[in-house]
């Protein structure tokens, strides 16, 4: 039986095996990339007719067998997951509904709407879909929704990852609730009852612009809010605001106000500057209206305290209770409210585009955030970068003579908090020196390894820059010098290998990284006093971080961190500081060797003007040899070849 061109190919690609051994992360990739692009080339001229031949020889008499083998898989699992859908809708409510002792489980359908006052008025109104929990319940109605750790999630489900801060020691919205309460010298026991308004997830997708905590006292009455603000940068905000007992609220109503100074960049089209009001009804409250349980009214004031813009979140009819519906009521609610969440994000795009080309708003870049909100999810990189910095803080903390102990809050990473001291310190506290080093963003991490100079790092990210490009926070930064002493200086216990005691490719190899260290990228705010600014012509050596990985970390360590370093150098080289855009990069030029390596494979021994079939076992010696190169050059053997010869990996 003769086989196609193509599958003898496939057969012959000897490398293919040893690809699986040494990169098997990127061996589906590779696939992929191989398919799509010979598949593509199969409808383009010149040494791709062969490939149109293949396309017609291999795919076109078997494609009703290739689409039923490829399509009944995903027939059968989608018919599966409906049928499991509409019969887990049949499951009885969990008996733990029935013990919560203030709230139930809700669905409130709603409607949000935006009024914009000045520089430009703009208004516009969205459907919402929102849903309440009570703190502590965690279960699954019906398949509904579901709240907390459980086995079976609900179509609608509130993970508490989702929520305050980003610990993942603490699994449960109750246990995340009480560690922010306490962190904001608050005692949980002081409100041992609180509900969430929130945007649950739907499929595993939802973005929150704003979740409401309702916390209530002894006496279930409502004494304090959380208002959890996100922003489209996946950064967070939490609000804990207490009842203004100076305004009309008195004991027992079902209005809560207060006001309180913004500190957190949401929108572009807004400064950091300014305050809130709020004005909510209690959802739980039975003097509120059943017909509208939920309406929350947000003022944003300008610093002139004039309202510049107006949020309001209301329902549009009684709340839903899931453990009341029946089967095709859930489905009907399912089908009704399942796009909303995504549709937020794309529908907040849609009105700043509107604002921009429109309405001409001035736009402020984003600040770094504080030490008060909570900051992005960190990257791959920074997560690598981040421990790397955390052995290096310990290691320079032991070598101290002195007694030193150290707060260190991470902004990637797990633990976020560590205290880490030397044996100096275990005398007396008052002749400890203490200090919290609080990295507020994950770019510290990215942007530190720029810098040569440990001491430069913690002045251009904190010292000597505006407070919206802070990137990490230092409670005595007069201590710094006694931590990251000049290189010069350094303690004679620290035992440093230099470059020299390397071998030559690997001297190369770290010559590449000092070739390419660059200073980050500019900060998004500039200040205008600093005077002139220049090109830095200044020689980048190996940084601390660098000789602490060589000397102090084991060979498949320095290996990761040389590789994320050349990354991140490259990136901003070529790639405007963007690792994605290197990544396309990189998908780009493999694309390219697939195209290689296919055209060499169609146009071997092949006379000008003349089709050619690809022999495979005749000319057993030339034959051999170029299909083993075409192969390796299709599956970009050569390029991973490379990147292990510079990387080391």
């Amino acid at each position: 039986m003769d086989l196609s061109p193509m599958l003898k190919s496939l057969l012959f690609m000897a490398s293919w095996s040893l690809k699986g051994v040494y990169a098997p992360a990127t061996v589906v990739e590779d696939g992929v990339l191989f398919i799509f692009a010979t598949i593509i080339s199969a409808f383009w001229g010149g040494p791709a007719e062969e490939l149109h031949h293949i396309w017609h020889c291999f795919y076109l008499p078997y494609q009703t067998q290739i689409a039923v083998t490829l399509g009944a898989p995903v027939a059968v699992y989608s018919l599966w997951t409906a049928y499991h859908g509409i019969s887990s809708l049949r499951d009885a409510p969990p008996s733990s509904v029935e013990e919560i002792p203030l709230g139930r489980p809700l669905l409130f359908p709603s409607q949000t709407t935006h009024v914009r006052l000045f520089p430009r008025k703009h208004s516009f109104a969205y459907s919402y879909f929102v849903a309440g929990i009570p703190i502590g319940w965690q279960g699954c109605i019906r398949s509904v929704l579901s709240a907390g750790d459980v086995r079976k999630r609900a179509w609608f489900h509130v993970n508490a990852a989702d929520y305050l801060g980003r610990e993942t020691s603490v699994r449960s919205l109750e246990g995340k609730l009480h560690a922010y309460l306490e962190s904001q010298g608050v005692d949980p026991s002081d409100y041992p009852f609180s509900y969430l308004v929130t945007a649950p997830r739907f499929l595993g997708y939802s973005f929150n612009p704003v979740s409401f905590w309702y916390l209530y006292s002894p006496d279930k009455e409502l004494g304090a809010m959380i208002l959890e603000v996100n922003n489209t940068f996946d950064e967070r905000r939490p609000y804990f605001l207490k009842r203004d007992e100076t305004k009309s609220d008195v004991r027992g109503s079902s209005v809560f106000t207060n006001r309180w100074g913004k500190d957190f960049h949401v929108s572009p089209f807004n400064s950091r500057h300014g305050s809130y009001s709020l004005v909510a009804h209690d959802p739980l409250s039975k003097t509120s209206d059943s017909r509208c349980p939920l309406d929350i009214t947000i003022t944003l004031n300008s610093s002139g305290d004039h309202a510049k813009l107006v949020a309001r979140a209301h329902s549009t009819g009684p709340a839903i209770d899931p453990t009341a519906l029946d089967v095709w009521s859930a489905l009907g609610l399912i089908a009704s409210w399942w796009w909303v969440g995504f549709v937020t994000s794309p529908r907040i795009i849609y009105q700043a585009g509107i604002l921009f080309f429109r309405r001409n708003l001035p736009v402020f870049a984003r600040p770094e955030v504080r030490k008060s909100s909570v900051a992005r999810r960190e990257t791959q990189s920074e997560t690598i970068l981040e421990g790397y910095f955390r052995k290096y803080l310990k290691h320079q903390i032991q070598c101290l003579d002195v007694p030193m102990s150290i707060d260190y809050v991470a902004a990637a990473g797990d633990p976020r908090r560590e205290t880490i001291s030397n044996r100096s310190a275990s005398g007396s506290a008052s002749t400890v020196e203490a200090l919290e080093l609080r990295v507020l963003s994950p770019a510290f991490y990215s942007r530190f390894i720029h810098y040569p100079h440990i001491l430069e790092a913690f002045d251009r990210e904190m010292l000597c820059t505006r407070e919206e490009n802070r990137t990490v926070w230092v409670s005595k930064p007069s201590a710094l010098p006694l931590l990251f002493p000049p290189r010069q200086q350094e303690h004679p216990l620290v035992a440093i290998k230099t470059t020299s005691n390397l071998r030559f490719l690997e001297r190369a190899r770290w010559a590449l990284v000092r070739r390419l260290r660059c200073p980050p990228a500019p900060p998004a705010y500039t200040d205008e006093s600093a005077g002139p600014k220049g090109t830095d012509i200044r020689h980048f050596p190996l940084s601390a971080l660098d000789e602490f990985v060589i000397s102090h970390c084991a060979p498949p360590e320095i290996r990761a961190y040389r590789r994320t370093l050349l990354g991140l150098f490259l990136s901003e080289r070529i790639a405007f500081g963007s690792p994605g855009l290197l990544h396309l990069y990189e998908v780009v030029l493999k694309c390219g060797l697939v195209w290689l390596g296919l055209w060499l494979a169609v146009t071997h021994d092949a006379e000008p003007g003349t089709r050619h079939e690809m022999p495979v076992l005749a000319h057993a010696g030339t034959a051999w040899t170029v299909y083993i190169l075409a192969g390796s050059l299709t599956h970009m053997h050569a390029w991973y070849g490379f990147k292990r010869l510079v990387v080391g990996a």
